[in-house]
């Protein structure tokens, strides 16, 4: 990932001979395009295809309990989605993990 906003500034659009898009990060740049994943959305709508195909016992990893926004929010939307089918959600069945460090 680019924190140095001297790297950021040169990696726009704008310097490349070639498109760019990003995916799943968004970059404090207006030349690049974006595709952002929807981890609430996607969270609710697995965990109810994942019901109506038969299934009960749903777990989810989801990013640290302290990490703010959609990671933490999508095991609540797994949760809401067990509920809308009739099925208690369990506090073992969703676990918040620290991501790995890159080696």
């Amino acid at each position: 990932m680019l924190a140095d906003t001297t790297t950021l500034a040169n990696f726009t659009a704008a310097h490349l001979n070639f498109p760019l898009v990003v995916i799943d990060r968004s970059l404090p740049i207006s030349d690049v395009d974006v595709v952002v994943l929807d981890n609430v959305d996607s969270a609710y709508r697995l965990t109810t295809h994942l019901v109506e195909h038969g299934s009960q016992w749903i777990a989810a990893l989801c990013g640290e309990m302290r990490t703010p926004g959609p990671e933490r929010r999508a095991g609540n939307e797994k949760e809401k989605a067990l509920r809308a089918h009739g099925l208690a959600p369990l506090a073992e069945q969703v676990k918040y993990v620290q991501p790995l460090s890159p080696s």
